[in-house]
């Protein structure tokens, strides 16, 4: 495969062997030089949680900004480009502006879409489309079970359109026995279909649970076995915890720093960037407001989640080892 495999260790099987191909086929788009006569269609890559959708679009974009590319990619919720398209903020006029301008576009969880920007947001399509600039748009569902007017879901449906399924059983042992190599982990065998057994056909939820086991192979000589693995787990209290301060206290532990620092006044370079990588996560993974998440770090304002949630989607579009450490944190956390 091309470096968005060799780099990021995304593993191709049979449910994702069609989204890898066209993703393949996106950067070649994106890299050639001459874009015309033909344009290359709109790809709609949907399928359910888990599933790997983010990551194969995550590392495009990596691959499409590299060191040494003249080429631009913005990388942007769907939600979020039509909420840009309302306000009368200059900072979200120029993401709009960027998102019809941009050699690749993506733009991520169409299934958030409420449908009062569908005019907008088919122009938008269209205007990429004449003038041969590659788009990618993922969801939960296809584009004929999204609830929104035709005139958008007929575009969203007119490219190629690429379902990835949920992983099987067997290939999600496989995946489990990858990851625990990785990390040097021996276990018994019935741990590895406890592994296979976590989640509805995602892969999120293993990594989530090898990450654990990491920390507990340090605990017990090797190989893990099925019944430390019950005592131990069963025992932890980690999803007791509320999500946003599961996500602040690894966050903080990432970057190697107390999570006072996160909540706290510092304006440390180093502090700052992951304050606003915990802002970040906690607006895509809880169900908090802007006001509730800016309360929770520090009494800041919701201009301030805005803007920090900003600044990370900046750093994604041009740093991958940003984006590579990103992805491992929003994996833990599930």
């Amino acid at each position: 495969m091309n470096s968005m495999e060799a780099n990021t260790g995304f593993v191709t099987l049979p449910e994702n062997r069609a989204a890898v191909l066209a993703m393949r086929r996106m950067l070649r788009a994106v890299q050639r030089e001459s874009r015309r006569p033909k344009p290359f269609p709109l790809l709609f890559l949907h399928g359910p949680t888990g599933v790997g959708k983010s990551r194969l679009v995550t590392d495009l974009v990596a691959d499409t900004v590299r060191a040494g590319s003249t080429r631009t990619a913005q990388l942007q919720l769907a939600r979020e480009v039509e909420r840009s398209l309302f306000s009368p903020d200059p900072e979200d006029e120029a993401v709009v502006n960027d998102c019809r301008e941009a050699d690749l576009l993506v733009m991520e969880d169409a299934q958030q879409l409420t449908g009062r920007a569908a005019a907008e947001f088919a122009h938008l399509l269209d205007h990429r489309h004449d003038r041969c600039r590659p788009t990618v748009v993922t969801s939960l569902v296809g584009p004929a079970a999204l609830d929104l007017p035709r005139r958008l879901t007929s575009r969203l449906a007119g490219g190629l359109v690429v379902r990835m399924e949920p992983i099987a059983p067997v290939h999600r042992r496989r995946l489990a026995k990858l990851f625990l190599a990785q990390r040097q982990i021996q276990v018994e065998s019935t741990v590895l279909d406890f592994l296979a057994g976590q989640g509805q056909g995602g892969v999120r939820p293993i990594l989530g649970e090898v990450n654990r086991l990491q920390l507990l192979a340090k605990q017990f000589p090797p190989p893990l076995t099925m019944a430390q693995v019950r005592s131990e787990l069963q025992g932890d209290q980690l999803t007791e915890v509320p999500r946003i301060e599961r996500i602040s206290q690894r966050v903080a532990a990432f970057y190697e720093l107390k999570e006072r620092d996160l909540r706290g006044a510092t304006r440390q370079r180093a502090v700052v960037q992951a304050r606003h990588v915990a802002i970040y996560l906690s607006r895509q993974l809880t169900e908090w407001s802007l006001q509730q998440i800016g309360a929770y770090y520090g009494g800041r304002d919701h201009s301030t989640v805005l803007h920090a949630c900003r600044k990370v989607e900046e750093q994604l579009k041009t740093d991958p080892g940003f984006v590579v450490g990103l992805r491992a944190l929003r994996a833990e956390l599930g």
